[in-house]
């Protein structure tokens, strides 16, 4: 969670503009992506898969190929900006991918519903973000939409922040434990990788 949290952080503060210009090189983000959001996130999939922990595995593995995949567009070495010579037809492809992972956040969002408050807050900020950020890309770089997205992602980024120390203090000997507002008590050992990988 805590890699999710800090790349999610970081690439939400250049979408809002916050401290960089709207448009400044994302080269620091795309370090992040490719190696504490994508490569770290990948390996605590695997291992909530050797667990049996099977939402674990899916949400690390998968926003672990995200970063990966995001990184890997955005990188020239990839050259898979190349064959967009049109910026609109980029924009628009941009916009595809980002709804592709809103919708796999949406089903993600149903998923959790019955776990607890600050995992749900996760996930739904998270699907709004994304939705913002294709409606940003199929609007041609809206900025408007672009910011909100930011501030959603930096909204996700809290949330995992929240839950990733949460289950360090709880399991720790601290002197006070952090409430998650639990919902139900079904789903807490389907939902142990906020417990046990952060």
């Amino acid at each position: 969670l805590c890699a999710f949290a800090l790349t999610t952080f970081v690439a939400s503060m250049y979408l809002c503009g916050i401290s960089v210009p709207v448009d400044a090189s994302i080269g620091v983000v795309m370090g992040l992506a490719l190696f504490y959001g994508g490569a770290t996130q990948l390996l605590a999939g695997f291992l909530s898969f050797r667990e049996g922990n099977t939402f674990g595995a899916l949400a690390f593995c998968s926003y672990g190929g995200f970063w990966l995949s995001f990184g890997a567009i955005h990188i020239a070495a990839f050259n898979f900006l190349v064959g967009y010579n049109d910026v609109s037809v980029l924009n628009n492809a941009l916009g595809v991918f980002f709804l592709s992972w809103a919708i796999f956040t949406g089903l993600m969002t149903l998923s959790c519903l019955r776990t607890n408050l600050i995992t749900i807050g996760l996930f739904f900020s998270l699907f709004l973000c994304f939705v913002l950020l294709s409606s940003s890309k199929f609007s041609q770089n809206n900025r408007n939409l672009q910011r909100a997205s930011g501030a959603f992602g930096l909204a996700a980024a809290t949330f995992a922040w929240y839950s990733a120390f949460a289950h360090l203090l709880n399991k720790s000997d601290w002197f006070f434990k952090l409430p998650l507002f639990e919902i139900s008590h079904k789903q807490r050992k389907e939902m142990s990788n906020f417990k046990q990988l952060e």
